[in-house]
């Protein structure tokens, strides 16, 4: 039997019945987010993800049909518009931060998923893919710089996250990626560079990098190599990071890729 208080106040302690404690969060702010290539797959996951969370959501895309659908499911708002048109997205993002007031986060989903023989290269490939998946990204972090800017021109720092989805091609690559792996190499080269460029105005940028990634109606083949995690990588593995990244604690991540893919890009796949 203990003695002296201390260890009788322990000793209760360690006989007590547990009861967990749930630590009180404070609710997280509704933030302005844009997203690029919304409609349909991992980027309707990351709009349906952040309405859930109450943000406001204005994402764009080509696929009009697509877009119409994934805005009325999720309650959030629809451009129709092509982000290779840099005028055309410059306007979309205008028009969203004076709808709103501003304009707190940006994640650039959007991608031309092209695969193609070296032989078949083309400069025209090259440079649509480029004006699709790596100009839009520049632009954006442009648009979010001004709309920090003092009347004097000096930096106004306030919350902002810029979150680009790459692609962990970056580590495992497959014949005929050569143009995407070259797109999302640029990508995350930006990510580094442009978070010391939006430092000053209070903007974090960071990358995900979603290994092979199924939609929830498509099974993949039987004979499909499954990560260490013992499981195929789902859309909303991808949102749940993004919702992580843009949380108001999660400022201290910056100029980070942080990799979605199970393990795999680790794993060492004997030669068949």
């Amino acid at each position: 039997m203990a003695d002296n208080y201390l260890e009788k106040k322990f000793e209760e302690h360690l006989n007590a019945p547990y009861k967990p404690v749930r630590p009180k969060r404070s609710p997280t702010a509704s933030r302005r987010v844009v997203v690029t290539g919304g409609a349909k797959g991992i980027g309707s996951h990351i709009v349906r993800s952040l309405r859930v969370a109450a943000h406001k959501v204005a994402f764009c895309d080509i696929d009009e049909v697509a877009g119409r659908e994934t805005a009325l499911r999720t309650g959030s708002d629809f451009y129709h518009v092509d982000v290779a048109d840099a005028g055309d997205y410059m306007a979309f993002l205008r028009d969203v931060a004076e709808k709103w007031g501003g304009l707190d986060v940006i994640v650039n989903n959007v991608a031309l998923k092209r695969k193609a023989d070296i032989l078949d290269f083309t400069p025209e490939l090259f440079d649509s893919t480029m004006a699709t998946d790596v100009r839009p990204v520049l632009i954006g972090a442009q648009q979010m710089a001004c709309l920090r800017k003092g009347h004097d021109g000096a930096p106004v720092p306030s919350f902002g996250r810029i979150v680009n989805i790459c692609s962990s091609c970056s580590r495992q690559s497959a014949p005929g990626n050569d143009v995407h792996s070259a797109a999302k190499g640029a990508i995350s080269s930006l990510t580094h560079s442009l978070a010391l460029s939006l430092a000053p105005y209070g903007i974090t940028v960071n990358s995900i990098s979603p290994g092979k990634i199924y939609e929830p109606d498509i099974d993949p083949s039987p004979s499909a190599t499954l990560p260490p995690s013992g499981r195929v990588g789902r859309p909303e593995d991808v949102a749940r990071v993004v919702r992580f990244i843009i949380e108001d604690g999660s400022d201290f991540i910056n100029a980070e890729n942080i990799v979605v893919d199970g393990g795999m890009t680790r794993k060492i796949i004997p030669n068949q």
